[in-house]
Order: structure tokens, then sequence, then C-alpha cells
């Protein structure tokens, strides 16, 4: 995407802007690295303040079981959820590969939680032998894996939030940002 591109053309140039600064500051010339940093901030405040902005006007996509998520050939899937227990909510995800020639993995560190109709957030608790979600796939593979949540009884409207764990400042919608899978 373009924002993709306008982002590492925004790294770059702060990192030969950086590079400048230290060659200016060490030639003796510290005015001048002074107002280029300043310049540089003032640019990098504007362009990150954009980029919160757009984050935060875009709307909540919505999915429903079954529906494929995907960052280029690396899709997610909610399968199935259900009770357990009393107190205990389960998820199956399914980590699909389209690839056809590569294998590969998400190192988006993405993350998954559970929110009801009061607004109530419950994070994931361990299980153990669940594969993770940077699992290295095959191309055309699919993995299995579940993520548990202790959910009260009354708890009504249940979604999972899917979402990475980390924002960076991209302007648009990045993978994942801001979705939601309607359970019940």
């Amino acid at each position: 995407m373009i924002y993709d591109l306008l982002f590492l053309a925004v790294v770059l140039i702060s990192a030969v802007t950086l590079i400048a600064i230290v060659i200016l500051t060490i030639s003796g010339r510290g005015r001048l690295a002074l107002r280029v940093i300043t310049v540089w901030g003032i640019g990098a405040s504007v362009y990150v303040a954009i980029a919160a902005a757009v984050a935060f006007a875009l709307p909540v996509k919505v999915f429903h079981l079954g529906d494929l998520q995907c960052e280029d050939d690396w899709c997610l899937s909610v399968e199935n959820a259900q009770r357990i227990s009393p107190d205990t909510y389960e998820v199956t995800l399914q980590m699909v590969s389209r690839a056809r020639r590569v294998s590969q993995r998400n190192n988006n560190g993405l993350t998954v939680s559970l929110t009801d109709d009061r607004g109530t957030r419950y994070s994931a608790i361990p299980v153990p032998d669940a594969p993770p979600f940077n699992v290295l796939l095959r191309p055309s593979e699919s993995v299995k894996t579940v993520r548990r949540f202790h959910v009260p009884q009354d708890a009504t409207g249940l979604r999972l939030i899917v979402g990475p764990q980390r924002w960076l400042p991209i302007i648009g919608r990045e993978p994942f940002q801001k979705t939601v899978v309607l359970l019940t």
C-alpha cells in the first residue's frame, strides 16, 4: 500500500536526518544541528499525530465465525467459540497460509481478547499446548490453536477482539487493526 511506502520513507528520512545531526554536531555546527532536529521533531510529531487520528477514526471491521482475516497470505479465522466450564470460554482459531511457495509466520505480535456488552475486557489465559500465532506455516498449511478466557456466566454479547500488540504509526488500516469477531 502507498501508506506502507510513506512509512518506510519517513523512517529512511529520519535515519538520514539523525545521521546528519550527529555529523553536524561533531563538525562544530551545533546551531544548525539544533535547527535540523527541531524541524525533524515537528515533522515527526505531525506525522504520528495524523497516523493516530486516522487509526482512531477508522471504523471497527466486524467479522463472523469462519470469516478469514488476512495479512497478505497469512490468514486467521475463528472456527468455534464455546463455554467449556461455568467461568471459562474457549475460542478455537485457525491460522491459514494461502502462500503456494514459501513458508511464513505472523510476526506482528498478534493478540486476542474477549469483550462483552458491558464493555468488560477479558484477557486470554495461558494454554500450555496451544500453538502461538507466530507458528511457521508451510505453503497452504493450516494450524489450529485455542485461547481461553475467564468470563462470568452472565456475560452476554461476547466478541473477540483481534489486534497487534503494538501500534505502528502507519497511516491507514493495518491488518487486524480494530477488528472484532462476533461470537454470540
